[in-house]
């Protein structure tokens, strides 16, 4: 039977012989592995590792006491995560330059990208997305829709770092 038989497993359709061999073992479908464990920037559906998980209190608190300074760093870190993660999106330098190049007028366009970015990842994972870029309205009612968009938006990006397998840091 030549080589045939050997590749086989002795069986000409393919079966395995000797009854007691169990099949090749098959890994678990991509959207059970966990986030961190797949390779980023590969095909859809396969992620880089996830994102700090940040305590929002903190980030609001630092927020206001840093009169709104902290933002800059909060843009620059959580779009540079969402695209090491990714392999899409806006990216943490350009949303740095976004904000001081407007300066500081980027606090009105980049809550819409953040959220849009933050649900497109639940969507790319099959999830229903919990927020989105119409969160970033809440922008325009002054200090507490800021402080509303953030809650919301921080609050998803934690619950989807923690499924990936994130802790706090």
């Amino acid at each position: 039977m030549g080589d045939g038989g050997a590749f086989h497993g002795g069986d000409p359709d393919g079966a395995p012989s000797g009854g007691d061999a169990d099949p090749p073992a098959q890994p678990p479908p991509s959207w059970q592995q966990p986030a961190y464990a797949m390779a980023p920037y590969g095909p859809p559906g396969h992620f880089g590792p996830p994102g700090t998980i940040r305590s929002t209190g903190t980030c609001v608190l630092l927020m206001i006491v840093t009169f709104g300074i902290y933002g800059i760093f909060w843009f620059g870190k959580t779009f540079g995560e969402i695209k090491r993660h990714t392999g899409q999106g806006l990216g943490g330098p350009w949303a740095v330059t976004i904000y001081l190049l407007t300066c500081g007028m980027g606090g009105l366009v980049l809550p819409f990208l953040c959220s849009a970015e933050t649900g497109r990842m639940y969507e790319r994972r099959g999830m229903p997305a919990p927020v989105s870029a119409i969160n970033g309205l809440w922008v325009f009612l002054p200090l507490v829709g800021t402080i509303v968009w953030w809650v919301q938006t921080h609050n998803a990006l934690n619950e989807y770092w923690e499924g990936c397998g994130a802790r706090p840091a």
